[in-house]
């Protein structure tokens, strides 16, 4: 089921924001910039559409700072957004966690 839930968030964000914008370092800002096309600002993402509910998410705060920045093996349908640095990665996992039910 876990792999199931962060393969749906991977798939969700790959059409999802942009690398040319100037972004802020707010993380919610940021999230509902780069993420909540896909995952809604709720976090709860689109199930039937296959996108994960990343609110949600087991990984842990640093594996999603590297999905966001460079990636992961395991889910290979997220996109990578290279225009987001460590830090405004760590302001949007810090958003977040605020999503968590």
């Amino acid at each position: 089921m876990k792999l199931i839930v962060v393969s749906s968030l991977m798939l969700m964000l790959l059409g999802c924001g942009s690398d040319d914008k100037q972004l802020s370092m707010n993380g919610e800002a940021l999230f509902n910039e780069v993420c909540a096309e896909c995952h809604k600002k709720s976090g709860k993402g689109n199930f039937l559409a296959g996108i994960p509910a990343n609110a949600t998410t087991e990984l842990s705060s640093e594996q999603i700072v590297v999905l966001i920045t460079q990636g992961l093996p395991t889910h290979k349908q997220m996109p990578v957004f290279s225009g987001i640095s460590e830090d405004q990665a760590k302001a949007i996992v810090n958003h977040l966690k605020t999503l968590r039910p």
